[in-house]
């Protein structure tokens, strides 16, 4: 049996694609999906960009699957409960949306949650209080670059911790924005 699969490449093709080839494996066995790496340029230019940032770690870069994860390392980007960036960190994302003008590729921001359930009649669940905090970020990054449409969003809730939600500090670090950039994708 043979049939073939189509997709148009596009800004969350990699995430498509990678998907569907996880799935096509589960139901119709073996199945490959070749996703083109990331120029290592891209990934030096950013560094370069960001140097001041990396440097002093409230930035951290991370190249895998075709996509480059710019991290913003802070626990207090965000208060609980709350999609307001802070305002000590508006001036550092104001920053990365200004260095990003000069890589190309779409960037998808991924808005996080600690686990403590929210049931407000703004964020009736963490999932809208992760999408209004990645909203807030896209708003900050395209005033800073002037880049509209770049930039898509994916609320992620708590399904991505990376601390335990058992003490304080790990809540903290889990209320975060990631940023994936997508080199190999066209968004102008």
């Amino acid at each position: 049996m043979y049939f073939y699969l189509l997709i148009r490449v596009n800004d969350q093709s990699s995430f498509s694609l990678l998907n569907a080839s996880r799935t096509l494996t589960e139901q119709h066995g073996d199945f490959q999906v070749q996703v083109p790496e990331v120029d290592e340029s891209v990934l030096v230019r950013i560094n370069r960009l960001l140097e001041r940032e990396v440097e002093r770690r409230q930035v951290s870069l991370n190249d895998r699957q075709n996509q480059i994860r710019i991290v913003i390392n802070t626990d207090q980007l965000f208060r609980s409960g709350s999609a307001d960036v802070e305002p000590d960190y508006a001036t550092l994302l104001n920053h990365i949306g200004t260095a990003l003008m000069d890589v190309e590729g779409r960037i998808i921001i991924e808005g996080h949650t600690d686990s403590i359930p929210i049931n407000t009649l703004r964020f009736p669940s963490n999932w809208h209080l992760s999408q209004a905090r990645a909203e807030q970020v896209k708003a900050l990054l395209e005033r800073a670059g002037n880049e509209l449409g770049r930039y898509s969003i994916d609320a992620k809730a708590d399904t991505h911790p990376v601390a335990g939600n058992d003490t304080p500090a790990g809540r903290a670090q889990n209320r975060r924005v990631e940023l994936v950039l997508l080199p190999n994708s066209e968004w102008r």
